[in-house]
């Protein structure tokens, strides 16, 4: 960390200036000695150093004796004028056709120092406004932003380190788009049956008529509950047996947008700190204010679209102590689907005494450290935080502690009153440890795994003072005051673990979904039934059963002959007036795999095809049940009957109707144990010409290896 003018005394006959990233961020390479002799001095004065891996000293004095076998090879190359303008990293300055075609310029280019900055602002002074970075990462577009410190240019990189690369690269075009930049659209969407939607010829007027949403959430009361009165949660719900509380609430990116900002690993979270939030004030609202401790479990992912259902519960009192568990699961879930624990702790009612005095500012002897690539440096790590989590203002660091000062954007000031410490603001102080000498931004990406000895001593702050103080490895503690220096809050311990992309996929709400058959409890006795072959004449009430005949022999004559009776029946059934009034029960026998183990009766199962065709075109008409496969009697049909269920199977257990449920772990196994298809064999895929058909076969093919497929249509 220095400018190149601070630099230039050193460059001697071993060592020389290798690069000019930004104003203050040079490259020095050379003798190893005295490279590291610079190094010691500069970090004396305080500033960042930082060791690069490279193979040799390139652009120092070192690769002279290298020089003159690299212009034979310069020569030996045929040049061509360049077809676009280029600028120079040798001179700063537009290059011309004989620099690039001249052998004594590439020689150049590899001992002179590269100069970045002086061709960014090179192309800034031509009217340059947009950039483009063409490489791995973002490197460049951050040196970038640094030379140009300008909020009026589009800097743009069409990849980053661990993000998805169709999405960072769309990101840069639709960024290019809304600055002005003429995008080929049709060549991106070509092939996709995309087109063109023409636009109203007058100005979009931008006149909001939707009513906005109350940031506390609907009022609980008219449900019978209490309000919560936290921007998180909505109602308060007491045990009527004990003295626990719930406190339940919804989270979502469309109601909380600030929680969009907190993206770790291309993951949004609700960061650590909202944990400690939520706790904090359900201690406050049952006279247990003090967070003894609190430990995450899990990451709580929020979705794109929808949100998640949210259970804040505290314990009873235990000897002057009260448990507390935060869970969630998606809004969506079904009843039976388990809540995901992420964080637990206990409450107490010992009072925790203010911090160190952070009143005198900045701290005596404290060294300031540069601030203005924090969030570049920690968005290399993995954190890509949004506008109201990018709170680091300034920072000093003394010894094993780090002083910072943090402050929300004005536009989350409204809400931070809502809050006990707004989560952002909270989460920005760990921030500071992202900066200063040392950090290459190639950290590991970790997140908040215990707090202990929590406390909090005001509320509604926009802005703090922290001192975060190292106790070891990995444990910190932090002071944080108002910008008077008056106790906001305190953490007396806190810890982290390293975090990757595939823990953060491990916290996200199950989404895979089967048809599970589940037991039905048993209805009360309902009017009896008319087996299809003894049905009256005249006009029929009630219900009808019509069992499917059983056939022997090949398995097609027997489908052939299974089905087609069916469907006879089916349609007289339909087109007899005298039936209007009755409901027919369709009743096969092992047509479906009911229970865990169980066969299927390739003969029996495509009648259940049909039927749901026949029950589609006519609701509430027709009913699907299946008996036992060995079996030969009727029981278990008046319960089907009363149940009114249009699908369902009789089994010993009872009555078993199909529901929509997760996968479970014991599915999920049992899928990944199953025998690879055989590639040269084919796939039958009944459905296959419609879109979700594609889907699939695709699949079959790419991730299973199937050489041979038939697509039928339904």
């Amino acid at each position: 960390e220095a400018t190149e003018e601070e630099l230039l005394p050193y460059v001697s006959d071993v060592v020389g200036i290798a690069a000019i990233n930004s104003p203050r961020s040079i490259v020095v390479s050379g003798a190893e000695e005295a490279v590291e002799a610079i190094q010691a001095e500069f970090t004396q004065l305080g500033r960042k150093t930082t060791r690069l891996r490279v193979s040799h000293a390139f652009h120092s004095p070192l690769v002279e004796p290298a020089l003159a076998e690299f212009h034979l090879v310069a020569q030996s190359v045929t040049y061509r004028p360049a077809l676009i303008p280029i600028v120079s990293n040798v001179t700063g300055l537009l290059a011309t056709d004989a620099d690039l075609a001249s052998p004594a310029y590439w020689v150049r280019h590899v001992r002179e120092a590269v100069r970045f900055t002086d061709a960014v602002r090179h192309l800034a002074a031509k009217g340059v406004t947009r950039f483009i970075e063409l490489g791995p990462d973002a490197i460049l577009t951050a040196l970038t932003r640094t030379t140009l410190d300008s909020d009026d240019a589009i800097i743009e990189p069409v990849l980053r380190k661990n993000r998805p690369e169709s999405r960072t690269l769309l990101t840069a075009l639709a960024h290019l788009h809304a600055g002005g930049a003429r995008v080929d659209w049709a060549a991106f969407y070509e092939g996709t049956a995309a087109r063109p939607v023409a636009l109203p010829t007058y100005p979009f007027q931008r006149e909001r008529y939707w009513i906005i949403e109350n940031p506390l959430g609907g009022d609980a009361s008219a449900f019978g509950l209490t309000p919560a009165g936290h921007p998180l949660l909505g109602a308060v719900i007491p045990s009527p047996d004990t003295d626990g509380v719930t406190f339940t609430g919804r989270l979502s990116v469309d109601t909380h947008g600030w929680l969009a900002d907190h993206d770790v690993l291309g993951t949004v979270l609700l960061p650590g700190t909202g944990f400690v939030e939520l706790a904090l004030h359900a201690g406050a609202q049952v006279g247990y204010p003090a967070l003894e401790e609190l430990v995450l479990q899990a990451p709580l992912v929020l979705p794109e679209r929808g949100g998640v259902a949210l259970q804040v519960s505290v314990g009873p009192d235990d000897l002057g102590r009260r448990t507390i568990r935060i869970h969630s699961r998606h809004q969506d879930a079904l009843p039976d689907t388990p809540w995901l624990l992420h964080a637990e702790g206990l409450l107490g009612t010992a009072p925790t005494a203010a911090g160190a005095d952070l009143t005198a500012w900045p701290p005596a002897g404290a060294q300031e450290v540069r601030v203005s690539d924090a969030y570049e440096l920690l968005f290399r790590q993995g954190y890509d935080y949004g506008p109201v989590f990018q709170g680091l203002k300034a920072a000093w660091r003394e010894g094993d502690s780090v002083y910072a000062e943090i402050e929300l954007p004005e536009e989350a000031h409204e809400d931070a009153a809502l809050f006990g410490l707004h989560p952002a603001l909270l989460d920005a102080t760990m921030h500071a440890l992202g900066v200063g000498e040392g950090v290459t931004g190639e950290e590991q990406t970790e997140l908040p795994f215990s707090w202990s000895d929590v406390a909090l001593h005001a509320v509604g702050a926009t802005s703090l003072r922290v001192r975060i103080t190292k106790h070891g490895e990995n444990n910190l503690s932090l002071d944080l005051a108002d910008r008077g220096g008056a106790p906001v809050a305190s953490i007396g311990s806190l810890t982290f673990r390293p975090v990757s992309e595939e823990q953060l996929g491990g916290g996200r709400q199950d989404t895979l979904f089967e048809i599970a058959w589940r037991p039905l409890a048993a209805p009360a006795a309902g009017p009896g039934f008319q087996m299809w072959d003894e049905v009256p004449a005249g006009p029929v009430s009630g219900a009808v059963v019509f069992p499917v005949p059983r056939a022997g022999g090949p398995v097609p004559e027997a489908v052939r002959s299974v089905v087609g009776d069916t469907l006879s029946a089916v349609q007289e059934w339909l087109a007899d007036p005298r039936f209007e009034e009755s409901t027919l029960v369709v009743a096969t026998r092992g047509a479906v795999a009911a229970e865990r183990g169980e066969g299927v009766d390739v003969v029996q199962a495509p009648v259940w095809g049909l039927v749901r065709a026949a029950q589609a075109e006519n609701p509430g008409r027709i009913r699907l049940t299946d008996l036992p496969a060995g079996g030969a009697g009727f029981e278990g049909l008046a319960a089907v009957i009363a149940s009114a269920e249009p699908e369902s199977a009789v089994r010993e257990a009872g009555l078993l109707v199909p529901r929509l449920a997760p996968v479970t772990d014991a599915v999920a196994d049992a899928v990944a144990d199953a025998p690879a298809l055989d590639p040269a064999g084919t796939v039958l895929i009944t459905g296959g010409t419609g879109g979700i058909g594609a889907h699939l076969a695709r699949h079959l093919v790419t991730e299973h290896g199937a050489g041979h497929l038939v697509l039928t249509s339904r």
